[in-house]
């Protein structure tokens, strides 16, 4: 569990110090490490906190910048299939000076584009800067395992992993939308995109997002869309069928520079991971 934050505003020049802001709210989130960065133009800034699960090393630190293309990337979360993205990148010609998954996601991104996410296996959310477009990408994962939450003001935009470093900034009001705090008092928790904050929005799963440096949104879209299946299979295959698809997703998950644990709740769900991990 990482933190990320950012803020692009065209008309403010403090855009590093609201970041770090932001950071310290979300140290929390990442103990091990902190960092932010700005463009030279002062128009987007970057903040990271770390908790350090692959390469644990410096050259995992965030934001990290590629110092050809001046492409920068804030990343919270994991990257399952980094290391078959690695090898498809090395055969491509692309070199690494780490063995993180951030810097294949940052290398992907300079080789795909947007389309990277189409590529992506994990939980994550991040937003990368492109100098060569002017523009801010942020992205959540497929199915919104990581938070990412969003503000535009008469500032410019603002993102966070958590709605606490928006607030902290004072550049979003702390003014509760009533259609949020009614539904978390009805259900306990606001669904998305809304929040219990009036001008902050959490961004849908599975959905990208591309800013200009002005603040302005250019594009918000969904990538990703869990595809209905009307086939019947017998028992016996669709058992052998998930076995595999587990097998391999907790193999995945395993990837670890640190140790893992698992947290039981004594369900089927949680009894199966912990068995076959």
């Amino acid at each position: 569990m990482c933190g990320i934050s950012g803020f692009i505003s065209a008309t403010r020049q403090d855009t590093l110090a609201v970041v770090a802001t932001m950071s310290h709210a979300l140290r929390h989130r990442g103990p091990d490490q902190e960092g932010q960065w700005q463009n030279d133009a002062r128009t987007v800034a970057f903040g990271h906190t770390r908790l350090s699960i692959i390469d644990l090393s410096e050259l995992g630190r965030q934001p990290m910048c590629d110092p050809e293309s001046g492409v920068t990337l804030a990343f919270n979360g994991e990257i399952y299939n980094y290391r078959e993205l690695r090898r498809e990148l090395a055969q491509l010609g692309h070199s690494f000076r780490s063995q993180s998954d951030s810097e294949v996601l940052l290398r992907g991104y300079i080789e795909w584009g947007n389309d990277v996410v189409a590529k992506l296996r994990g939980m994550f959310t991040f937003g990368i800067w492109d100098p060569r477009l002017q523009e801010v990408l942020i992205v959540r994962d497929r199915l919104g395992i990581k938070p990412l939450y969003w503000a535009a003001t008469g500032d410019g935009f603002l993102f966070a992993s958590e709605i606490r470093a928006l607030l902290s900034t004072g550049l979003v009001k702390r003014h509760l939308d009533p259609a949020g705090l009614a539904s978390y008092l009805w259900h306990g928790f606001v669904p998305g995109p809304h929040t219990i904050i009036s001008d902050v929005q959490r961004l849908d799963p599975a959905t990208l997002m591309r800013i200009d440096t002005t603040g302005r949104i250019l594009e918000e879209r969904r990538y990703w869309q869990l595809e209905s299946c009307d086939e019947k299979l017998p028992a016996d295959e669709a058992r052998a069928n998930s076995k595999s698809h587990l097998e391999r997703a907790l193999a995945e998950h395993l990837v670890s520079d640190v140790p893992l644990g698992v947290f039981l709740s004594g369900g089927v769900d949680s009894s199966v991971v912990a068995a076959i991990a």
